[in-house]
């Protein structure tokens, strides 16, 4: 009742990566139910590619001991056909001799982030494509004075890479060299 309250995925697995438990956000964020999956070692509905990585991913904790977190792509697509984004963290479980007896899985959603994330990577890519398409000289710099952005006017009068500036406070105009990062 308690892991059924929490509102993320929380998998259970023995040694042998046969499914014991899940609670009722794995089944309802997945879209499984979970009788259809204890006792079984295969994700119903993954390509072979997917399980094949779940495996290795499985082995990996069971043999370092160690946690792993990594964001994977396992259950398609939403609605509008767009891939759904999980982090995921895979935590080996041990018993008092300190053997690895079990892996709990948990994972949530994080595909609202990564889409913000990218929206804002391509704000920033027509952002700057606006700014390099005027003849003129213009830079963006933070509350610390370091260049955030300059257009390709301004790096190509100085004779910089647009990259090679950012995160500069200013140039070294008697060595042609940047200032101080």
């Amino acid at each position: 009742a308690i892991l059924d309250a929490i509102p993320i995925s929380v998998v259970l697995k023995d040694r042998d990566r046969r499914y014991l438990m899940m609670n009722r956000a794995t089944e309802k964020m997945f879209g499984v139910n979970a009788k259809d999956i204890i006792g079984q070692t295969v994700w119903p509905g993954r390509t072979a590619e997917q399980s094949e990585q779940a495996a290795e991913r499985d082995v990996q904790a069971i043999t370092t001991g160690h946690q792993m977190v990594y964001e994977e792509n396992i259950t398609g697509k939403d609605r509008d056909g767009r891939p759904i984004y999980w982090m995921t963290a895979k935590t080996a479980i041990k018993d008092d001799t300190g053997q690895i007896t079990h892996i709990v899985s948990t994972s949530y959603d994080v595909t609202e982030q990564r889409r913000a994330a990218e929206a804002v990577r391509e704000s920033e890519q027509l952002l700057q494509a606006v700014i390099d398409a005027v003849p003129g000289t213009i830079s963006v710099k933070d509350r610390g004075f370091r260049y955030r952005m300059i257009n390709r006017y301004m790096a190509d009068l100085f004779g910089f890479e647009v990259t090679d500036v950012i995160g500069m406070t200013g140039w070294d105009s008697q060595a042609g060299e940047h200032a101080t990062r």
